[in-house]
């Protein structure tokens, strides 16, 4: 079993990654499809299939981006 990632540490790690950035495994895709409904990112999950889950971080939008600033 994996381990949980949480969203608001996910998003700060992937703010010093080039995008777009392929993440694979069940949690880091659902952190990706918490930060896709809330705004936080632009993505396309490819796919939740536990045994091969992945997505594809486009972009950190603003609402991200704002997000980030008030957690430094």
């Amino acid at each position: 079993m994996e381990a949980m990632v949480n969203p608001s540490d996910f998003l700060r790690s992937i703010q010093v990654q080039q995008l777009p950035l392929v993440v694979e495994g069940t949690p880091a895709v659902a952190c990706v499809e918490m930060l896709l409904a809330v705004g936080y990112v632009k993505a396309v999950i490819v796919s939740t299939d536990p045994m091969n889950a992945q997505a594809r971080v486009e972009e950190i939008t603003w609402l991200g981006r704002r997000a980030l600033d008030r957690r430094r």
